[in-house]
């Protein structure tokens, strides 16, 4: 049987990104931290931290990491079932998403379920097409994702869509598209991307065109800040009709096609846990598309 201080060690190790940071947390000497994960790793027969900076887990330690949020998770749960929550320490709740989600709808959906729990937040932001990954390697106990399968031990649930409209300023699309989006002028015109792992023109142009393009390309990796970078004429971009609504009507930007929607289906998925709080974040969880 693995020792529960153990395991909430292991966990600060790899949350606190570092031993000593762990050791803080936990109100402990980084040699208390140490000899924990040491006790840890030969109780199971392997190592589960690499000890770099910041830490990391092994693909063994993803199993174990796992282990750790659940075991934190109940005993929360049972805590405030025998109305201790107050005398102990302030849980962490780990949350992965993408950075539309968190500057749209996210922190407004789950704000009355948070204060209602008394727990930290804490969130890992990632494309929503990666965010899984974080769900099944521990880090996160529960994600927004566009995967409708769900990752081993978690539930999943159907939970909306965001929508997005390809904006650029007047003087842009004047300069890049005097005939419309034709395939030759999108090759042509720079286009913002949050980062790497952004395939938001991609999906636009395979639904225009029936396939990807290539073009000119800006990183920007914030939401809000990628779109001030097409107020300034930097490019194009897909953005959440939510956020650039008010900048559509006032003329800071328009919309370069504006009978065409991306509509990008969202799903939340959790571990599968019965307790209070992961219960009644799935249920207050929901978006809807933009009017």
């Amino acid at each position: 049987m693995l020792d529960t201080r153990d395991l909430m060690t292991f966990l600060a190790v790899i949350e606190e990104e570092s031993f000593e940071a762990a050791a803080r947390v936990l109100h402990v000497t980084p040699g208390a931290v140490s000899h924990r994960i040491k006790q840890l790793e030969e109780s199971v027969g392997t190592l589960l931290v690499k000890r770099l900076l910041p830490t990391q887990v092994t693909c063994a330690g993803e199993v174990v990491l796992r282990l750790a949020q659940q075991v934190r998770m109940l005993q929360m749960d049972t805590r405030q079932e025998l109305s201790e929550a107050n005398n102990t320490v302030n849980v962490r709740l780990t949350i992965a998403l993408n950075d539309d989600s968190l500057s749209t709808w996210f922190l407004a959906t789950i704000f009355p379920v948070i204060k209602a729990h008394d727990v930290s937040l804490d969130l890992r932001m990632g494309d929503h097409e990666h965010t899984n990954q974080l769900l099944r390697d521990g880090t996160a106990i529960a994600a927004i994702t566009t995967d409708p399968k769900p990752v081993r031990g978690c539930v999943i649930k159907a939970i909306g869509a965001m929508r997005y409209k390809a904006v650029a300023t007047r003087q842009f699309q004047e300069e890049y598209f005097p005939h419309g989006l034709t395939q030759q002028a999108l090759e042509r015109a720079p286009t913002i991307l949050f980062d790497r792992q952004d395939t938001m023109t991609d999906r636009f142009c395979q639904q225009l065109f029936g396939q990807a393009l290539q073009m000119p390309v800006h990183y920007i990796p914030s939401s809000r800040n990628l779109i001030e970078a097409a107020i300034m004429g930097l490019g194009w971009c897909m953005a959440p009709q939510k956020l650039v609504r008010e900048e559509c009507e006032s003329g800071r930007l328009v919309e370069l096609a504006p009978d065409q929607n991306l509509d990008i289906k969202l799903f939340w998925q959790a571990f599968k846990l019965n307790t209070h709080l992961l219960k009644e974040l799935t249920r207050h969880i929901m978006i809807s598309i933009d009017d």
